[in-house]
């Protein structure tokens, strides 16, 4: 079978005078089947871009891979269960005793999103039936496999040495992190399919890449996992964003304990906003969460409160509510604050303002973008006219 080459060119910078210099081409790249798709990201050591490859798998790989999809689900089941007629009956049970306290505490949206028989269960599976649809039901009106073909993960070096890390088949990679030590690499992938009648099922792959081997070392498989992977600060844990497939501003946050590989009990439950935006053109995506205080606590937008929500990370306990606090926020990184798009430092817990600046009340001097560094001691921000 005949392929299609698409090259991903990257370009290597070199600032040659600090204060606005010109630049000079350092050094340009051309990866062979690999098409430029999501969000470049950086770190320190390493830049990140997921790619998608347009040469059309054989039958041969969509084979193999339906086999390691598979293989995946098999493996999860069986090491949290033993098989899957156990892990029937384990929901089974699990629904009986968790069904009565979720009907009382937890609204309706959240028992859709978690329904009761599995909000006690660590199990790396959400619902059942959305993950069949993952493992390429024959029912399934748009054919999982050979539309896009392979897609995976560029690594790319300091000194310009990359590496290209297939991760499957038409699974294009939604979102992408790196840990602090810059150690791993996370990355999420979209298996979702629509049914005969149209339906949407929700499914996604996160995959834990070594750095330093360039090797997948774990991966899991989730219904309605479809947004955002990020690392706690002390890298210990990944957390994921979930969306309830009915109503997508109903969402939650998830974490797998990356010591264990297990996925932790309990959940971060809210509804938030569109997680893009577009001003005069310019286009950006917002993340849905971050994390403050040395990875101690949670912050997020959320509509429904009108304002940013606190949590502390462990125990998932709702803290403060910042009401008047949009979904543009920096959070910094040592200690309990948040800086707003109107100008404002405010502190998770007590919700106190700490200082606000005088910004004229109009969109063009909302601050969109901000940053705190040197420890959280300087932040800088900046305002839609790029002032």
């Amino acid at each position: 079978m005949k392929r299609i080459v698409v090259s991903l060119a990257i370009i290597f910078l070199t600032v040659t005078a600090i204060w606005g210099g010109p630049y000079r081409l350092e050094k340009s790249l051309s990866i062979p089947d690999a098409y430029f798709f999501t969000p470049a990201l950086s770190s320190p050591r390493y830049a990140l871009f997921g790619y998608v490859s347009k040469a059309r798998p054989t039958p041969e790989e969509i084979a193999a891979e339906r086999k390691r999809i598979r293989r995946i689900l098999d493996s999860a089941v069986k090491r949290e269960y033993g098989s899957w007629k156990k892990y029937g009956e384990a929901m089974k049970e699990a629904g009986k005793e968790a069904a009565a306290r979720a009907a009382s505490e937890e609204p309706a949206w959240a028992r859709t999103l978690m329904p009761p028989s599995l909000i006690e269960e660590a199990v790396p599976l959400l619902m059942k039936g959305a993950l069949m649809w993952a493992m390429a039901h024959s029912e399934a009106r748009t054919e999982p496999f050979g539309n896009v073909g392979e897609t995976g993960i560029v690594l790319l070096d300091a000194e310009g040495r990359y590496t290209k890390i297939p991760l499957g088949i038409d699974q294009p990679v939604l979102s992408l992190d790196i840990s602090p030590d810059g150690r791993f690499a996370a990355a999420l992938c979209d298996m979702s399919v629509e049914d005969e009648k149209g339906r949407l099922h929700t499914a996604g792959r996160i995959c834990l890449v070594d750095t330093k081997t360039k090797k997948v070392l774990l991966q899991r498989i989730y219904a309605n996992a479809c947004g955002e992977v990020r690392f706690s600060p002390d890298g210990r844990r990944l957390a994921f964003l979930l969306r309830d497939p009915a109503t997508w501003e109903r969402m939650a946050i998830r974490f797998i304990d990356l010591r264990s590989g297990r996925l932790e009990k309990g959940a971060i439950l809210f509804e938030g906003a569109d997680a893009s935006e577009s001003f005069y053109g310019r286009k950006r995506r917002i993340p849905h969460f971050r994390f403050a205080d040395g990875g101690r606590l949670v912050a997020l937008f959320s509509s429904r409160g009108k304002g940013v929500l606190c949590f502390d990370a462990r125990s998932l306990r709702r803290l403060s509510l910042l009401k008047g606090s949009g979904p543009r926020f920096a959070a910094a990184k040592s200690h309990p604050w948040i800086f707003d798009e109107r100008g404002r430092l405010r502190r998770c817990g007590d919700g106190a303002t700490l200082f606000a600046l005088k910004l004229p009340r109009d969109v063009f001097h909302e601050i969109p973008e901000a940053v705190f560094f040197r420890e959280d001691k300087n932040l800088m921000a900046v305002d839609r006219m790029g002032c």
